[in-house]
C-alpha cells in the first residue's frame, strides 16, 4: 500500500521530535531538581511537575501511540487493553501539564499582586498539595475513557486497535463527558490562564507608575529646595 506524502513526514518528524523532547524533558527534570537554578523552592516544586507531565505527553501520545503506530503494527501495544491505557495516560498527561501550568500561573500572580496572601500561599507545601490534587483528579476525570473505546478489529481471538465508541455521540450521558473534556482541558485553562497573565500586567504596570511618579515628586522636590 502507497504511503501518503502526511504519512511520509510524519513517520521522519515524530521520531525527530521525540528524540529532542524525551532527552530535552530529562535534562530539565534532573537539573530543575536539583535546585541549584536560582529559582525559589515554590517555582521549582511547579515546575519538575509541568516537566514530568510534558515528558509523560510525548512519551505516551508521540513514542507510544504514534511512532509504533508507524513503524511497529504488529506489536503488544497495538493489544486494545494496552491501547486504552496508553490513551488514559496520554489524556491524564495532558490534562495534569495543562493545569499544572495553571497552577503556576495562578502562584506567580499571588507572589506579585496579592502580598498579604503570599506567605500562605506561595509555598512547598501548597505546590505540593496543589500537585497531587490535580493528578488525583484528572486520574479519575479520565477514567470513564476506558468505556469510550472499542476495538478496531479482532486478530486470533485478540482485540487491537481502539476506536472510540459511537455512543459518545449519541447517548447524552457521553456527549455532555465530552464536553466537559473539551471545557477543561481547553477553554477554562486557556482563559484562566489569560485572566492570571491580564491581572499580573495590569499589577505590574500600577506599581511601575506609581514608583515613576514617586521618583518624579521627588526630584521635583530637590530641584524646588536648589542646592
Amino acid at each position: 500500500m502507497r504511503r501518503t506524502i502526511m504519512s511520509q513526514i510524519e513517520s521522519v518528524y515524530y521520531p525527530a521530535l521525540a528524540v529532542v523532547g524525551v532527552p530535552g524533558n530529562g535534562v530539565e527534570i534532573v537539573i530543575l531538581s536539583r535546585g541549584k537554578c536560582g529559582l525559589s523552592r515554590c517555582i521549582t516544586h511547579y515546575l519538575v511537575p509541568m516537566a514530568m507531565a510534558d515528558l509523560m505527553v510525548i512519551t505516551c501520545n508521540l513514542v507510544l501511540r504514534w511512532i509504533v503506530v508507524l513503524h511497529w503494527r504488529n506489536s503488544f501495544l497495538h493489544y486494545t487493553s494496552v491501547c486504552k491505557l496508553i490513551l488514559f495516560g496520554s489524556s491524564t498527561a495532558i490534562d495534569i501539564s495543562v493545569w499544572t501550568t495553571v497552577a503556576f500561573t495562578s502562584d506567580h500572580f499571588v507572589a506579585i499582586c496579592c502580598l498579604r496572601l503570599k506567605p500562605k500561599y506561595c509555598t512547598r507545601r501548597t505546590a505540593a498539595v496543589v500537585i497531587i490534587a490535580l493528578s488525583l483528579l484528572f486520574c479519575l476525570k479520565n477514567i470513564p475513557w476506558f468505556f469510550l473505546y472499542i476495538s478496531c478489529y479482532t486478530i486470533n481471538n485478540i482485540p487491537r486497535g481502539c476506536l472510540v465508541s459511537p455512543k459518545i455521540y449519541t447517548q447524552t450521558v457521553w456527549i455532555a463527558f465530552s464536553w466537559i473534556e473539551q471545557l477543561l482541558t481547553l477553554l477554562l485553562p486557556f482563559l484562566l490562564i489569560l485572566f492570571f497573565n491580564i491581572l499580573t500586567i495590569r499589577c505590574i504596570l500600577v506599581a511601575s507608575k506609581a514608583q515613576r511618579n514617586f521618583w518624579e515628586h521627588n526630584k521635583g522636590e530637590s530641584e524646588r529646595q536648589g542646592p
